[in-house]
């Protein structure tokens, strides 16, 4: 018998996946960041309401 292994990942690739096919746009973490967040990262900050800043977790 063949022992197959089930991660995570391979769960949450499928669901992505699942989620994409349904229309969804998928961003990663820190592009979606509030603006604080986006800075200690070195990412540009956008439009992204109102976030409170210095809450990045």
């Amino acid at each position: 018998m063949t022992e197959r292994t089930f991660t995570e990942s391979t769960v949450k690739q499928a669901a992505l996946t699942w989620l994409e096919s349904l229309g969804w746009q998928i961003e990663h973490g820190p592009e979606i960041a509030p603006p604080a967040c986006r800075l200690s990262a070195g990412l540009p900050v956008g439009q992204t309401g109102d976030a409170q800043a210095g809450r990045c977790v």
